[in-house]
């Protein structure tokens, strides 16, 4: 039986700037039945003394800590093992809660019985003492009334408009655990493959097309002063989760074939974010050589700029289509007709034609 109306974790790493306006703006809410569950991640500065005034102050904060520093899957998995609510939200420690937004969402999501309810949310950065919007980022332009996990899914990729945030949402936790969806433990980009998994999977959802989280920029964090190995592993461990989570999908349920266009481009999509942090690798460090980098590349035909443009020096562009076709799934011959302009070969995938340009 569900203790609280809703359960809210809270990750804290060093964020004694910022941790009193998060656990301020939940504070405030109008709002009864509610579990606020703070981990701190074993942070250097104030944060957990900052954390122990909250909760002697609001007998509904519960305060943890992790004896080491476990990264935020983990202690997120965590707070979702502690969550004693209906419904479970994820907050990062230096962001913050619209105001009465809390009261709105749980109405909805109880009333509409749903596994999930997502709504937007907005970028901001402070110069100074100024409140500065950065861009409407995540407010969607679209207002979709798709009732399936995966029709939404599929809505929201056709409309470039997925986002693999897990901070913009509330989940039945019911649902959660039944589905065994939990976050990878130590990568970067947790996120995408959780998203995803719970879109997949939601029997019933709904779409809040109103504000709830404002999300703060800051330039010291790990997407902007990025550690471009663990985020390339990070993102080829989810990459590949997803296909694994698709396959088992697609032989168990019940779905359209149209559907893997766009879960197709999906995966294109995080193949992109995996190409830029390999190229943030080569020109930002000497990590190009490291053996777990070198596999990623190789498993997944990862090309920075130069690469591609040393391929074209070399006049060796049949070698590039190959290597690009093959990341495709497609099989490849290549045959190039002795500079007379055109050969064409067939596949039983696909016609393809080579203009002879050496």
């Amino acid at each position: 039986m569900d203790i609280f109306n809703l359960s809210i974790i809270i990750p804290v790493y060093n964020c004694e700037k910022y941790i009193s306006k998060c656990l301020e703006s939940v504070c405030e809410q109008e709002f009864q039945g509610l579990q606020v569950i703070c981990i701190n991640d074993s942070s250097q500065d104030n944060s957990l003394q900052i954390l122990n005034e909250y909760a002697q102050k609001y007998d509904f904060i519960e305060v943890y800590s992790n004896k080491y520093n476990l990264g935020l899957a983990t202690t997120r998995n965590r707070g979702i093992k502690l969550a004693k609510g209906k419904f479970i939200m994820f907050l990062d420690a230096d962001d913050y809660i619209y105001e009465n937004a809390l009261k709105r969402i749980i109405e909805i999501a109880d009333n509409s019985n749903v596994d999930i309810l997502l709504y937007d949310m907005l970028m901001f950065k402070k110069e100074g003492d100024k409140v500065i919007p950065k861009q409407q980022w995540r407010i969607r332009k679209n207002a979709y009334n798709q009732e399936r996990g995966i029709d939404m899914l599929c809505a929201l990729i056709e409309n470039n408009e997925m986002s693999g945030t897990v901070c913009g949402g509330i989940y039945r936790a019911s649902f959660l655990n039944d589905n065994h969806i939990f976050f990878i433990d130590n990568i970067l980009h947790e996120d995408i493959p959780f998203s995803f998994h719970a879109l997949l999977y939601a029997k019933k959802i709904y779409y809040f097309h109103r504000i709830v989280y404002c999300y703060r920029q800051q330039s010291n964090s790990i997407l902007h002063k990025p550690d471009y190995k663990r985020l390339l592993e990070g993102l080829a461990i989810g990459y590949e989760y997803i296909e694994s989570l698709w396959s088992h999908y697609v032989s168990t349920e019940l779905w359209h074939e149209n559907k893997n266009v766009y879960i197709k481009q999906y995966l294109e999509n995080i193949f992109d974010l995996m190409e830029q942090r390999y190229v943030g690798i080569l020109e930002s460090s000497d990590k190009k050589n490291d053996e777990s980098i070198l596999n990623i590349v190789q498993r997944f035909n990862l090309l920075a700029p130069y690469e591609i443009q040393n391929y074209i020096d070399d006049k060796n562009i049949a070698e590039l289509l190959r290597l690009y076709l093959e990341r495709d799934g497609f099989e490849v011959v290549i045959a190039l007709d002795g500079g007379k302009g055109v050969s064409e070969f067939e596949s039983d995938k696909f016609n393809l034609v080579i203009l002879d340009i050496m």
